[in-house]
């Protein structure tokens, strides 16, 4: 239930405390800010620009002011300026965020407290944009990008929603004498202005573009409105009588001299009767004669029968059958005919490499066998066999007979490891069962297991063990643990090894199977599955020496910003996945949190924030003071009270 509204009314002889005036001041600004939020959009109201010298490290942020989604005013009253020498080839985000704190301590009355509330805002830097939930309260006032040199070389609004935003005015109707459109980037004599220009007529001083429809209901006068180009040009280009001109339209359109004339007004054909006959005969002859001249396809449909005897007896047409188209034998000179068969049957001849006299070897006194083998006129094959090999060699006329046996390194009569007494190992591995006794074993250059190693009592690495994971898609590399189980045998219970390429870990497999504590080798971090115990009670250590430390200064308002945060009870909607409890829960959220403490605010490897707790021991112990302090002020003021009471002047 939301608290009621209300504001301070006073009296004579009323007793005023601090929380009266406190909530005096809450009053007026809770209105302000409701003010703010309901009447507004949120985002820079003013100023607040990123500016920066070519060369430098430095971003400025200039004075100004912005409103967040809660109404509260950032104001930031002088000029700032951010080191992002650290932020090498990075982009980064400027952001700025509601912030306040107590000042001027003092203790003039014997009571020791602040007199004054100082807002300062808080101006953070950072690689990623705010979360969605946090854009509206910590507002981007830019992008700045670092090259690496750590030098600034440009800055930006942003993109998207992850942007530079302007805050703006939440209004239903809306009276204006006129209205100006404004951009920084544009130069004020440019902007466009809107303002009533008559009765029942509003004049823009600017170009106006469309990108939907526009729909006028009244008269549109054309006068000063200008053709579409491209439509213009669309329509001088078109060659498909868009105006469907007809040649009735232009036949009498001039002289008999003009060819227009010509045309058959009622069929839009030209008409021979109407054009001089010399001009289209002429036209018809060149154009025939043209098309007949340089016609292959012969067009005359001639035939070998009718040139055949077309001229003497000596031409080779003469020679061809009439009736078949073929050149007959009997029909051309036979000296010409056996000379060609003749050179026909000698080229041929010559050219015939299969023996076509059929010689023999015994013939020409070639070898007819080898080593008992033979086949006269034919070849006789060597082959090779097991480890010899055969390289015949045309160009020199020989043959290499070779073998392939003293080169070979794998056990080509494959002796075992039992005929030679030795362990059985292939390519550097244990293949088999087999023991190796030694007092010393030394191992020059490194022992590589690619798989498993056992021992049946211990195993001892007087220096470095490295294991290694085989592949990426193999399982990581670690040391099984296994127990004896009267029912089930040997179990793997335990395995210590890497979780990811970035962590290390303990996993078991009782219970609940799973991971029960993690390190993450890059960050530190350490993920326990479950509760950690310190036995012997009291704080885990961490190094507190004054000599170790700098900056030391004492906690201002810490009872005000414990009492910021809010205790919760809730439950993990799925536990199981970062192996959180289950059933109910107390504790904090880390949003909330972040407001009051961001440094106890971090994010994991998935993105979801977490919360780590730091020195609130320090918090409570000055808390505590100055709770003390008021409980002494107020019984101060109540021993006063009541001695004014005694002696009657209250």
């Amino acid at each position: 239930m939301a608290n009621p509204i209300k504001r301070l009314n006073y009296f004579n002889g009323q007793f005023l405390r601090a929380p009266d005036f406190t909530e005096e001041q809450t009053y007026h600004l809770e209105m302000r800010r409701r003010h703010n939020e309901n009447l507004h959009t949120w985002g820079i109201a003013d100023g607040l620009k990123l500016q920066y010298t070519i060369g430098s490290s430095q971003i400025e942020i200039a004075e100004g002011m912005a409103i967040d989604s809660k109404g509260r005013e950032i104001v930031l009253v002088e000029k700032a300026n951010k080191d992002l020498s650290g932020f090498v080839n990075k982009t980064v985000y400027v952001t700025i965020a509601h912030e306040y704190k107590q000042v001027d301590k003092t203790n003039e009355t014997g009571v020791e407290g602040f007199t004054r509330v100082q807002e300062i805002p808080t101006i953070k830097i950072s690689e990623n944009p705010p979360s969605a939930d946090q854009l509206s309260v910590q507002l981007i006032l830019g992008r700045v990008t670092v090259n690496n040199e750590g030098k600034i070389t440009a800055t930006d609004e942003g993109e998207g929603v992850n942007r530079r935003r302007a805050a703006g005015v939440v209004a239903g109707d809306l009276e204006a004498r006129s209205l100006t459109l404004t951009d920084t980037n544009v130069d004020p004599s440019q902007w466009s202005r809107m303002r009533l220009g008559a009765a029942g007529r509003a004049d823009l001083q600017s170009n106006l573009r469309v990108t939907g429809n526009l729909e006028v209901t009244g008269t549109v006068d054309g006068r000063d409105v200008s053709a579409d180009g491209t439509e213009l040009d669309s329509h001088t280009s078109n060659t498909n009588n868009p105006h469907q001109t007809t040649a009735a339209l232009i036949d009498n359109q001039g002289g008999t001299n003009r060819l227009v004339t010509q045309i058959n007004a009622s069929t839009g054909v030209i008409n021979e009767a109407r054009i001089d006959p010399a001009i289209a005969r002429d036209s018809e002859v060149t154009t025939l004669v043209n098309t007949h001249t340089s016609n292959t396809n012969n067009p005359h449909q001639t035939t070998a029968a009718q040139i055949d005897n077309q001229e003497g007896t000596n031409r080779l047409v003469t020679q061809i059958n009439a009736s078949t188209g073929v050149i007959n034998e009997a029909r051309i000179d036979p000296a010409i005919a056996r000379d060609s068969e003749v050179t026909a049957l000698v080229n041929n001849h010559a050219n015939n490499t299969n023996n076509p006299h059929g010689t023999t070897a015994a013939q020409v006194g070639a070898l007819v066998s080898i080593d008992g083998v033979n086949n006269p006129g034919g070849n006789v094959d060597l082959v090779s066999s097991n480890a010899i090999t055969l390289t015949p060699d045309n160009t020199n006329k020989r043959i290499t007979i070779g073998e392939t046996h003293s080169a070979r390194t794998d056990n080509p009569h494959n002796t075992t490891a039992a005929q030679v007494g030795a362990l059985p190992i292939s390519g550097g591995t244990l293949t088999g069962n087999g023991s190796l006794t030694a007092n010393t074993l030394t191992v020059v250059n490194g022992l590589t297991i690619n798989n498993n190693i056992g021992a049946n009592e211990s195993l001892e690495c007087r220096g470095r063990m490295r294991l290694r994971q085989i592949s990426n898609s193999s399982p990581t590399a670690g040391i099984w643990c296994s127990s004896v189980n009267a029912y089930y045998g040997e179990v793997d219970t335990a395995f210590i090894g890497l979780f990811n390429e970035n962590s290390v870990g303990f996993w078991g497999s009782t219970g609940q199977p799973g991971w029960r504590l993690l390190v993450d080798t890059t960050s530190g971090n350490l993920t326990v599955t479950g509760n950690a115990f310190k036995p012997g009670g009291g704080a885990w250590g961490i190094s507190s020496d004054e000599r170790l430390k700098k900056n030391i200064s004492t906690l201002e308002g810490a009872l005000d910003k414990l009492l910021q945060l809010r205790g919760v009870s809730y439950e993990w909607k799925e536990p199981e996945k970062q192996g959180n409890l289950t059933g109910p829960q107390m504790g904090l959220i880390a949003q909330e949190v972040e407001a009051v403490f961001p440094e106890w605010i971090g994010v994991d490897a998935d993105g979801y924030q977490t919360l780590s707790i730091r020195g609130f021991e320090a918090l409570v112990v000055e808390a505590l003071k100055e709770l003390k302090a008021e409980n002494e002020a107020l019984k101060k003021r109540c021993e006063e009270l009541e001695r004014q009471l005694a002696v009657g002047t209250l």
